[in-house]
């Protein structure tokens, strides 16, 4: 599954614009993007979630969701882009890019359940068994 997402991204910023010079650089380009990738988005929606749980959020997947989506992964093509000489992408490639993969990886989370609000009924049973653990 893994490689195929990857196929599908590379085709993309390949019709996007992505130069490299290797298949090495290329291989190392989409190590260090799924590397980096993975525990940037599980930090942004665990924020989401708990800011949704402090009720400081509506909804843990709504527009700023969207926008962190999109942001995240804008700047961190931009910053391994700014880091290998051999791999280059045009900022509206990237521009693009981020765009497609934010909304792709939004829609996905669309169907997660909502973290209970702090203070309500389900969310002390669950403070509660995470305290006998």
């Amino acid at each position: 599954m893994l490689l195929f997402f990857t196929f599908f991204e590379y085709i993309i910023l390949k019709v996007l614009g992505l130069n490299y010079d290797s298949v090495r650089s290329l291989i190392l380009f989409f190590i260090l993007y799924g590397c980096l990738e993975i525990p940037l988005n599980l930090v942004l929606s665990s924020l989401l979630k708990a800011l949704k749980s402090l009720k400081i959020l509506n909804s843990s997947k709504g527009i700023l969701a969207l926008v962190l989506n999109i942001a995240s992964t804008f700047i961190l093509i931009n910053l391994i882009d700014a880091f290998m000489e051999s791999i280059s992408i045009s900022q509206l490639g990237v521009l693009i890019f981020s765009l497609i993969t934010g909304s792709i990886g939004w829609l996905a989370i669309q169907d997660e359940k909502e973290p209970p609000n702090r203070g309500s009924e389900e969310y002390n049973e669950l403070e509660e068994k995470m305290k006998k653990f």
